[in-house]
């Protein structure tokens, strides 16, 4: 791709072929809001697989998941409130006023609206938490949870300026420069080609005034969090409760969760299984056959022994 291409003002398009775009209420504190979210196939009877990614992503973060998985699978992927083409809240104060529960209740409210009594749950990061307080409750539909570098601890260190990286509101003359930007913030997320750089990029921006480009999520999100002293994440009671069969992902070069926290995961729960992807931290990007297939022959073992 040519430098001249990459600095010209163009319309931000990728390849979505892998899902159909749906849109759905959700309630908040605030009101009725809006969130969109990606099916394969919405007429299908095949087993549900339902993948949520972290804080700033979007369900196009799951578009090559869907494209293996969907062979066994019907893959909705959710954007959550606050990011990608999902409705923003009016302030940080609302994000503050809605907490966990508002962004846990758009996943609730998208699993009764499929009427979908049991489902396989991937979540990112983030999604990952939403993962497992939900996999913890009573009569919880999740059957088998999927952790994208995520687990039931997570050191106060990580969150070191993170939500001051996330407060500002960053803009991009062109794609050339978003581009760069992206491949140093996500630097971690494993070994990407130069297109598949490139289509990470156009997931993650959005367009702005005149011709820039912009991040394609609410910096209220965090903003909601500045000032305050941040605590370790920890779910340990939550984990406690969770007896489905899960397996837990990690970037081997990962800070956010170690390996001593999957061991205890294992302990505690003795249908979890942990896998190790190499030449990545945090999050495993999930968009080459490395990262996917080990997941989908866990998932396929899985469903051979619960069959």
């Amino acid at each position: 791709m040519s430098d001249d291409l990459m600095n010209r003002p163009t319309e931000i398009s990728v390849d979505r072929s892998s899902f159909d775009e749906f849109a759905l209420p959700v309630w908040t504190p605030s009101g009725l809001r809006t969130i969109v979210y990606g099916d394969t196939d919405r007429y299908s009877t095949k087993p549900i697989l339902v993948c949520v990614p972290g804080i700033t992503r979007n369900y196009q973060d799951f578009r090559d998941v869907a494209e293996i998985a969907s062979q066994r699978f019907r893959v909705i992927g959710v954007t959550l409130l606050g990011m990608g083409r999902s409705d923003r809240l009016p302030s940080a104060e609302a994000y503050r006023a809605a907490g966990w529960d508002a962004q846990v209740n758009c996943v609730v409210t998208l699993l009764a609206h499929l009427r979908a009594k049991t489902v396989t749950f991937l979540g990112t990061s983030f999604g990952g938490v939403i993962g497992i307080l939900l996999a913890a409750q009573p009569n919880t539909p999740i059957s088998t949870l999927i952790l994208n570098d995520i687990g039931a601890f997570c050191c106060r260190e990580n969150f070191i300026g993170f939500n001051e990286a996330l407060a500002s509101e960053i803009k991009f003359l062109n794609l050339a420069h978003a581009e760069k930007f992206i491949k140093f913030a996500f630097r971690s997320v494993g070994y990407l080609t130069a297109r598949e750089w490139h289509a990470f990029t156009l997931d993650s921006i959005e367009a702005a005034d005149g011709d820039q480009y912009r991040l394609s999520y609410d910096p209220n999100i965090a903003r909601q969090f500045l000032g305050e002293e941040r605590g370790d994440l920890d779910l340990w009671d939550c984990w406690n409760s969770v007896r489905c069969p899960t397996l837990v992902v990690r970037g081997k070069e990962s800070q956010w969760l170690s390996e001593s926290t999957v061991e205890k995961m294992r302990d505690v729960n003795p249908a979890c299984d942990g896998l190790t992807l190499n030449g990545c931290g945090h999050f495993p990007h999930l968009r080459s056959k490395e990262h996917i297939e080990p997941i989908m022959r866990w998932l396929e073992k899985r469903m051979l022994i619960d069959a």
